[in-house]
């Protein structure tokens, strides 16, 4: 095993004597499938970075004509089922210019350790090819391994190939080694011999130098005859990594030291080697001899200046000694990641900065540096890109199926489930991060902490309030494509501002608005309700003379023409928000109260329109829910025409499906006592208004086309990622001139601009100006993306199927009466109401409405399914309300079993609860 001991911290450059170190350029490329290839300066700069299709570099290279020579391998490589091949495997030998183009490229599937590239353009290489069973039985050493099957030992290759990838020469160690007098190390399988971690040419042109290190031995082998003519032993070795030749023909040699002869303790050194006597004229140990040591791997290089730059593998250490043992210069490789394949993973820290070797250059040893050099001195600058994009794709690829998985085995999870209160705490307590976090431990939190806890809206058995939105597999790619662009639609010319207008164009024809209608994307139904409400106000208390509502507000106006509105007692609350905001007050709006079918009743509306107007009041606003019951009326024509001017209009307004019951007021009705009393005929449909999907079902919204204005949202009933509402304005005209800032008394806008000669960006739409937000996010793509992916017919029959369900889970229910009692009749059809009434609990209203209300708490917190509850009629219900495409019958079913369950395990409680009292 490899060391595994804590990283070295800190990171970048440690240190430097500018009058020791040697003036250069250091090379090298992190062991970590980043595919990256770094040239430093003195200090630690970056000055030039290779990004390649590299799924690990070995080792880099600098040639004369500045181009970069990298042995490694691609991302896809099958590698051998042994780990020294999977940590050395070197299948792919390239050459790149500086900007990373490929210019030359070898492949040999069986490639380890070392290249060494000649000026001239061959290339000396180690490769290998597995032994028949009789030789492997004649492999002396190592450790024997529980294998099932032969047993299969690899033996090393040495070649030689010109520029065209023609062998020119090539040396076979099982041709020339003898099995006896190179034995495996006790410490290594026996997958690999003699394993040749290097192979440098030698200077007289005739011979290779070759480390072997499973056999602890340095050679040199003669190229003509392929007879070793030099060697040294573990006498001198320990599982070396390394060997070059020196100027003056001595061995430089890293001597990795796992298990050295006669020394207690495992420690790296760096040695010279007389050829000529075969003894140690130099060496480097660390003056704590523990404190450098990498179990493998690691390089040296003698410099010109006579100093030694050595790297310490494991460690991702860089330092450069003097020739008494000083250390002028050190760096840490900074870069981090994690080795992907099983085997190699085995070896090496979860993430790790560990490099194999790297080489310093002088700047005329590189051609292009002058630049790079100039650019150096400039301060150092910084972005939030990753340092590594490979090694980021690689986590988002995994975090996208994690997201996948996770919506597709949604059913095996409970809907909801309680927050254990360390986790919770474990979220709220944690401290502000200053310094950089991994991502992947970002993305583990997420996956622990966030991920389990959620809201639960996706689950099909989700059916509280109106969230049950369920997502699909394309609103999480259209979310990530919109994250990606980062877009604001506010203007100028762009794909967001594009297909937001196509969005709303569809929109417009959904609900068969006029060409002249304007209309805008917001963050859902309430912001929809302010702009909507806002260009209703500002039309009813149009400009008076030199008083205007942008200019001087809605004081004086209220004083002189005091405006009111009227909505069903079973409107959302964001219509009363709205006129606080707008300043209107809650008391301008008038309560309605419902028929049985808790629809708006319209006598008492007409008749609280009378009494405002005889008490000098002018009617505004009318909020009420479109009926199921709403009968096609005598037809939309002449209807429609009355309704297109708006100049002397007040406010109506008509709720498609209320919150409590999904009750649909009858929207043909409302628009002729709009047209009759000269109001703005407003439709809350952020629930109902998508059953004009419905073939079947939109009838029950007829006369919402009749509006003149309408909110709906994306994100209920169509199954879009939250958030996306819209809004939609008759007349376009004044919804502009109740938001355009260059409309405005005080417009700051004029750096916005507008490009005259209609070119470039500068597009003369500026989508903004129809509503409160200038940064806007891009909403149309994930809109525009599920209405291609699904298209209308079967969003319309999703929302047939949540009706059915509703219909189904009725008769499941009645089946238990009187027990459940529910609520009559099922007002918008995906929407069931209902309560529990255990006998031994009436009369006592009080105690069945909490009963109620445990056994709500009681379906949560077992996973079941998540429900809410609502008071009709001051009476406490259980309320379901399917609006998910992954409900199913089935779901139902399961809940109706679960609740009958739940409900006779609290009867059970409080009868024991009762006796108790009672004895």
């Amino acid at each position: 095993m490899l060391q595994n001991s804590l990283m070295r911290r800190p990171t970048g450059i440690i240190g430097i004597d500018e009058k020791l170190a040697y003036d250069g350029y250091t090379l090298f490329t992190p062991l970590n499938d980043s595919g990256y290839v770094y040239l430093i300066d003195m200090y630690g700069n970056e000055l030039h970075r290779w990004a390649l299709n590299v799924h690990r570099g070995l080792s880099a290279r600098l040639l004369p004509n500045g181009n970069l020579a990298l042995n490694g391998e691609y991302p896809d490589f099958d590698r051998l089922p042994f780990s020294q091949h999977g940590l050395m495997s070197s299948s792919l030998m390239v050459e790149v210019d500086k900007n990373g183009v490929v210019l030359r490229e070898n492949n040999d599937n069986l490639g380890h350790s070392d290249a060494y590239y000649y000026d001239d353009g061959r290339i000396l290489y180690t490769t290998m090819l597995p032994l028949d069973q009789q030789r492997c039985k004649e492999i002396v050493g190592g450790v024997h391994r529980e294998r099932e099957g032969k047993e299969t030992i690899y033996s090393d290759i040495i070649k030689e190939i010109d520029k065209q990838g023609y062998l020119l020469w090539e040396w076979k160690a099982d041709d020339h080694l003898s099995y006896q007098a190179y034995p495996i190390q006790t410490i290594f399988d026996r997958y690999h011999w003699p394993w040749i971690s290097s192979v440098y040419p030698m200077s007289d042109g005739k011979s290779v130098l070759a480390s072997l290190r499973v056999v602890s031995s340095v050679i040199i082998i003669s190229k003509l005859s392929g007879d070793v003519i030099w060697s040294i032993g573990s006498e001198l070795l320990a599982q070396q990594s390394y060997a070059t030749e020196l100027l003056n023909q001595n061995i430089l040699i890293f001597d990795n030291g796992n298990y050295r002869q006669g020394q207690p303790h495992r420690y790296s050194r760096v040695i010279e080697v007389n050829r000529e006597t075969k003894q140690i004229v130099w060496q480097y140990v660390d003056n704590m001899p523990e404190s450098f040591f990498s179990s493998c791997m690691g390089a040296a290089q003698r410099l010109p200046n006579g100093n030694t730059l050595i790297t310490e593998s494991i460690f991702g250490r860089l330092f450069e000694v003097t020739v008494d043992g000083t250390v002028c210069w050190e760096y840490i490789n900074p870069y981090f990641n994690q080795l992907r394949d099983p085997l190699t993973k085995k070896l090496l820290l979860s993430r790790n900065n560990v490099l194999c070797r790297a080489y310093r250059y002088s700047a005329k040893e590189i051609p292009w540096l002058n630049r790079r050099v100039e650019e150096s001195k400039l301060p150092r600058e910084i972005s939030l890109d990753p340092v590594c994009w490979t090694g980021t794709g690689k986590l988002a690829h995994s975090m996208l199926t994690y997201c996948l998985n996770f919506l597709q085995t949604i059913r095996d999870r409970p809907a909801w489930q309680p927050i254990p209160l360390g986790i919770q705490n474990k979220i709220l307590d944690e401290r502000l991060p200053e310094t950089p976090q991994e991502m992947e431990n970002i993305c583990e939190s997420i996956k622990s902490l966030v991920f389990p806890y959620s809201n639960g809206n996706i689950h099909p058995r989700f059916w509280g309030w109106v969230g049950g939105n369920a997502c699909t597999v394309g609103g999480i790619l259209a979310e990530l494509f919109t994250s990606t662009l980062n877009v604001s639609v506010a203007g100028r010319l762009n794909s967001g501002l594009l297909l937001e207008k196509c969005v709303l164009e569809w929109v417009r024809q959904i609900f068969d608005f006029p060409t002249a209608c304007s209309s805008l994307l917001v963050s859902g139904s309430s912001m929809a309700t302010i702009i909507a409400l806002c260009t209703a106000r500002n039309n009813a208390l149009k400009d008076n003379g030199e008083r205007s509502v942008r200019r001087h507000g809605i004081t004086e106006a209220m004083k002189t023409n005091p405006i009111v509105a009227y909505c069903s007692s079973e409107t959302h609350f964001c219509v009363t928000r709205a006129f606080e905001l707008l300043g209107l007050g809650s008391d301008s709006l008038r309560l309605i109260p419902c028929d049985d079918q808790y629809r708006i009743n319209i006598d008492l509306l007409k008749k609280k329109i009378n009494e405002d107007r005889q008490a000098a009041f002018t009617p505004f606003c009318l909020i009420g829910n479109a009926d199921s019951s709403s009968k096609i009326g005598s037809g939309k024509g002449s209807l429609n025409e009355e309704l297109v001017s708006m100049d002397n209009m007040k406010v109506c307004m008509a709720l498609t499906g209320t919150t409590n019951t999904g009750a649909i007021d009858n929207l043909l009705e409302l628009a002729a006592l709009a047209k009759a009393e000269n109001l703005w005929f407003h439709v809350d449909g952020a629930l109902g208004g998508a059953i004009i999907l419905s073939s079947s079902l939109k009838s029950l919204v007829n006369g919402i086309q009749f509006a003149d204005s309408i909110a709906f949202d994306f994100h209920k009933w169509l199954q879009v990622p939250f958030t996306a509402g819209c809004v939609l304005v008759r007349n376009g005209q004044l919804q502009l001139k109740t938001f355009s800032p260059s409309l405005g008394a005080h417009s700051n806008s004029k750096y916005v601009g507008l490009n005259k000669s209609k070119r470039g960006s500068c597009d003369r739409t500026w989508i903004s100006d129809y509503g409160l937000e200038v940064s806007r996010p891009n909403r149309a793509l994930k809109i525009w993306f599920l209405l291609k992916e699904h298209g209308l017919r079967k969003l319309g029959k999703i929302i047939e199927q949540n009706c059915k369900q509703a219909q189904y889970l009725l008769e499941l229910l009645e089946k238990h009466h009187p027990l459940i009692q529910v609520f009559k009749p099922v007002t918008l059809l995906n929407i069931v109401c209902f309560r529990l009434e255990p006998p031994e609990l009436i009369p006592d209203a009080t105690s069945i409405d909490l009963f109620n209300n445990e056994i709500v708490a009681d379906l949560e917190e077992d996973g079941t399914a998540v429900v809410s509850l609502t008071t009709l009629k001051d009476i406490c219900y259980i309320r379901v309300c399917l609006i998910s495409h992954r409900s199913t019958r089935n779901d139902l079913q399961v809940f109706v079993e679960a609740l009958i369950r739940v409900c006779e395990k609290r009867r059970q409680l409080h009868t024991s609860r009762t006796d108790t009292m009672d004895n």
